[in-house]
Parts: structure tokens; sequence; C-alpha cells
């Protein structure tokens, strides 16, 4: 497979958002349709690169950019595991909630900067592409007229900018920062907190919620897109931080630091989601949950851990495409959707938890004590699911195909847990960890570890037929799940001491620069300039950035 053929999936997203572009303006054909074209068939074209290089990581070299940093493109397991994460909620919504066609433009833009992030060999081609990918969210974000808009840009902002300035400070101390040939000294604890800080910020993963997971059910971007982008680049970086430090990162003491934070930030969204107004409500809750989980797993710092941590990146970017497109009512579809949000075999996140639990009793100490908080968010956001299946849901919900394609990709790789992690998930860990990840092998079509075995069999066809009896056998209930329009909403397990749940980030939200300090800091002259400019604007301006500051 030629390494050339790396720039072909970001050039048929930018080929998408022109011809939509074209398509809306009038006397033009197209519109909306190459939107979603274009996302399907950058992830299939990305997965045949990857299998036509015989599964080996591919690199592509570009010479140096402007600014003497050297850029290229790199695609390997862990890459290709996010990039589907990324595509998948991308594809479904530009297909199945399709916005106007200068929206879904712009997500397009966003989508390639996302894989061009994760195809990057240096952290600051990574920044940059970071740059332009959070600056095409934003305006898509404001076309909607999000609520959210103006608290997003400023965290993404801060994001970027903490990732440049790592980028920069790294190719300072070490001479680069191409992935593969940082020396171990580079990354110090500066840095890869830099770096995490920014990766928490991007994701959205903090116990009070930084960012909501999609603005709303309807039509548009804001349907699960940003988080399906933002979740799994966040999550990425701090993958990626381990190959910078080979194989570990600097200190113990930040593996125990962010353990601590992915349990309790999906310990707080399954408190969240068990009070939760609307069926949408809970799906975003239970997508933070998954992240949250992901994150204590890729935290522990074992092999075992961050194969689960990848499995369960992708079962979380599936989940954000999935939640938009689930219909109302309490039908099949509903049913086994909501089950997969919760975790429930055999979903491809039930066998990312359950490897994740594996993973922290293995590692013991204060990893085991967190896996049994971890495990009971996750119990917390099961029962919860059987409340949400009473909640409002979307009057006009896509069409049924749409989840039934979701909730059929997620049960398929459930049920394939063992080929998804001896194929895609444990080649990623070993890429990052190197000789760390000799612990793993695989048995067969089953996955080996020190603490025991995950055989295929028991983890797949068995569980997806009792998951399929008892779905049949509680058909005759299902009709009598749903709330009628205007019904009163099912009482939560308990009561927050906020509505929502979301009070800290509310207040934040809600403050104001002192009227005598304003003129140092517009924020809605730069709010202004953001939703008028246009987006190549916020491109150069981060290419800009990334030059002057790597001078």
């Amino acid at each position: 497979m030629p390494a050339a053929s790396l720039v072909v999936p970001p050039a048929l997203l930018l080929a998408g958002a022109a011809l939509c572009w074209a398509g809306s303006r009038p006397g033009f054909p197209g519109g909306r349709v190459p939107a979603a074209t274009a996302a399907w068939l950058a992830a299939a074209v990305l997965a045949g690169i990857w299998l036509g290089a015989g599964r080996a990581p591919l690199e592509l070299g570009a010479g140096a950019s402007p600014a003497a940093a050297p850029l290229g493109l790199r695609l390997d397991a862990l890459s290709l595991a996010c990039a589907l994460a990324l595509l998948s909620p991308a594809a479904f919504v530009l297909t199945f909630r399709p916005p106007g066609a200068a929206e879904a433009g712009l997500g397009l833009l966003a989508t390639a900067a996302g894989v061009l992030l994760l195809e990057a060999a240096t952290l600051m081609l990574a920044a940059v592409a970071l740059g332009a990918c959070v600056s095409f969210v934003a305006v898509a974000l404001r076309l909607r007229d999000a609520p959210a808009a103006s608290r997003f840009w400023m965290l993404m902002t801060a994001a970027w900018l903490l990732l440049t300035w790592a980028a920069a400070t790294l190719d300072v101390r070490s001479g680069t920062t191409a992935f593969g040939a940082v020396p171990v000294s580079g990354l110090t604890v500066p840095i890869f907190v830099l770096i995490a800080v920014a990766a928490l910020l991007l994701s959205g993963l903090l116990p009070a919620g930084a960012w909501p997971v999609w603005a709303g059910p309807g039509p548009g971007w804001t349907a699960g897109a940003p988080v399906g982008l933002l979740l799994p680049l966040g999550l990425y970086l701090l993958l990626r931080a381990y190959g910078l430090g080979g194989g570990q990162w600097p200190a113990g003491w930040l593996n125990a630091a962010l353990a601590i934070l992915g349990t309790a930030t999906a310990a707080a969204a399954a408190v969240r989601a068990q009070a939760a107004a609307t069926r949408p409500a809970y799906l975003a809750e239970m997508v933070v949950l998954a992240g949250g989980l992901a994150l204590f797993g890729l935290a522990l710092g074992t092999p075992l851990g961050l194969a689960a941590a990848v499995s369960g990146v992708l079962a979380a970017g599936l989940l954000a495409g999935l939640g938009p497109v689930l219909p109302a009512g309490a039908g099949p579809t509903a049913l086994l959707g909501i089950a997969a949000a919760a975790g429930l075999p055999p979903a491809l996140g039930f066998g990312a938890r359950l490897l994740t639990e594996q993973a922290a009793f293995e590692a013991g100490n204060l990893a085991g004590l967190l896996g049994l908080v971890a495990a009971g968010a996750w119990l917390l956001g099961v029962a919860a699911g059987g409340r949400a299946l009473r909640l409002p849901a979307p009057a006009a919900p896509a069409p049924g195909s749409a989840a039934r394609l979701g909730v059929a990709a997620v049960v398929v790789l459930g049920a394939g847990l063992s080929l998804v992690e001896s194929q895609l998930a444990l080649p990623a860990a070993r890429e990052v960890l190197g000789a760390r990840a000799a612990a793993l092998s695989t048995a067969g079509a089953g996955v080996a570890t020190v603490s025991g075995a995950w055989a295929a069999l028991p983890l797949g066809a068995p569980v997806l037929l009792v998951g399929a009896l008892i779905a049949l056998l509680s058909r005759p209930r299902w009709a009598g799940l749903a709330v009628p329009a205007g019904g009163p909403v099912p009482a939560p397990l308990f009561r927050l001491p906020a509505a929502d749940g979301r009070a800290v980030p509310n207040r934040v939200a809600a403050a104001r620069v002192p009227a005598e300090y304003r003129s140092l800091l517009d924020m809605d002259a730069l709010e202004a300039a953001m939703a008028h400019s246009r987006p190549w604007l916020w491109v150069a301006v981060a290419l800009a950035v990334a030059i002057a500051v790597n001078r």
C-alpha cells in the first residue's frame, strides 16, 4: 500500500465539504448527500489502507514545514481505532439527521481536521490540526445558535493553546515533536500536564461536565457530532503520550490522578443520568460515562488497561452516533439501543467495561478500589436505563433504518469482542507501550492476560442469544413502557441539589468580566468575529501561531 494514500481520507472529506458548499448555491446540484458519502468513504478508505499495509504502521514523510518542524503522516492501529470512533457519529448524523448544506460543509471540515490530527506523525502538526478542528466545530455550533457556543469556544481555544505550548516546549527540549523520535527524557511532567489538561478540556471528561454532549435531539451538527469528534481526540492524545514517554507517563502519581478523575467523571455522569429529564439527556450522560471509564482504563498504564481503553473509545464513538438517531417509544430497537448505552451484553461497551474491570483488579492497590467505584457507576447507569426507556423522546426521530444500523454495529462488534481486541486494540496497546505489552497475547480468537483469558465463545454467541431471548419474551410489555405525550416523567432514583445536575458549569457560564476590565477582554467582539469570519481565517491563525511559537 503506497504511503501517499494517507492523504486520501482527509482529501475525501475536503472534497465533500466543497460539494456541500457548491450545492448550497442556486444552480448547483448536490447539497447534503456528498457529506454523508464522504464520511462513509473516508472510514472505508482508512480501514482499507490499514488492511492493505498488512495491519502494520504506514508512514508518509513530508519534508520540513515553514516552522522547521518535520511534518508527516502515520497510520497505525491506534490511529485507525480513534478515527473510526470519530467518523462514526459524523457519518450517522450527516446521513440520518442531515443539517443544512453550509453546516454539513463545516462539519466535514472539522472531521477532516480531526482525521489529520489522528494521522499526524508529530505533536506540532496535531496541534495545528486541533486548532482547525475546534474552530470549524465552534462556527458550526454558532450557526445553530447553540447556547453553549461561547463557553465551548473559550474551552477549546484554551485546549488548543495548551497543546501548542506543549508541542513547542517539547521541540525546544528534544529537537523534535515526532512521536517515534522523541527521547524518553523529553516528556517531562510539565509537558505532560499541558497535554493532559488540553486533552481533558477537549474531551469534556470532567466531573462537573465541561460542555454538553449535544445541544438537542433535532437535526443538525449539534446532534451528537461534536462529542463524537472531540472525545476520541482527547483520549487519543493521552494514549499517544505513552509512546512519547517510552511506554509510560513521566510520574506514577499522574496515572493515579487521572484514574481518580476518570472514575469521578463516570460516577458523576451516572448520577446525572438517573435524574435525566429526557432520553437524549440520558444517552448524553452515557457517552460521558463511557468516556470516563475509558479514561480510567488508559490511566491504569497496564497493557490490558490500554487495550480495554481503545475498545472503550470505539464504543463511546459509536454511542455518540447512535444516540441522536434512536427512535421514540419502547420498541425493540429503542430497547436494544438503551441496553447498549447502559453497557449490557452483548454490546461493545459491555465487553470494554468488563475488560476495564479486569485490568483494574489485575493492577491491584488503588486501582482495585477505583474499579469498585467504576463498577458502581456502571450499575447505576444500567439502573437508570430502565427509567430512560420511559422518558420523553424526540417527536421526530430519524428513519428506523438508522437506529437499526447503529444497534447492529454495537451488537456485532460486542459479539466479536475478541476479534476487536486481538486485531485492533492489542496492536494499538503494543504500539504505544512497546515491550511492556508483552504480557498481552491472543489465545486463538480470545485474549490472554496475566490474570486469565477471555475466550471468544463465552463473550459472543451465547450472550447474544440470551439477550435476543429476553427481548422476545418481554415484547408484550414494550407498549406499556412509553410515556404518552405530556405525561409525567418518572421520578429519579434520587434527586440532585440542582435540577439539571450542572450547577457549577452553569455558574461558570454565567460569570462575567467586571465592566472596568471588559475593554481588555471583549468576549462579545471575539464571538462576533468568530461567527462572521470565514473558517479559513481561523485555520490561518492557528498555523501562524504554531509557526511563531515554534520559532
